[in-house]
C-alpha cells in the first residue's frame, strides 16, 4: 500500500494534478477536507495549513497548484 504522506498524481480532463492525502485515509465514510490556499505553492503549504487548523487526525487532501511541484502549468 502506498505511503499516505507521499504525493500522488490524479489524471483529469484538464491535466495532471499532484495531491497528498493524510489523516484517517483508510477509514471508509469519514469526511474529507480539501485544503487549498490563495498563494502559489505545492501540496506542502496547504498540508501545513490544515494541520494547524483542522481537528487532530482529520482526513484531508492537499493539492499542488498549477506550475508547482508535480502539477504542470502547461495547457492551463
Amino acid at each position: 500500500m502506498p505511503d499516505p504522506k507521499s504525493p500522488t498524481i490524479a489524471h483529469t480532463a484538464l491535466g495532471p494534478i499532484e495531491y497528498m492525502r493524510s489523516g484517517r485515509v483508510h477509514e471508509s465514510g469519514s469526511d474529507v477536507i480539501v485544503s487549498i490556499h490563495g498563494a502559489m505553492g505545492g501540496y506542502e503549504q496547504p498540508d501545513i495549513l490544515v494541520r494547524a487548523v483542522a481537528p487532530l487526525n482529520s482526513n484531508y487532501i492537499a493539492v499542488s497548484r498549477p506550475g508547482y511541484l508535480g502539477t504542470p502549468l502547461e495547457g492551463r
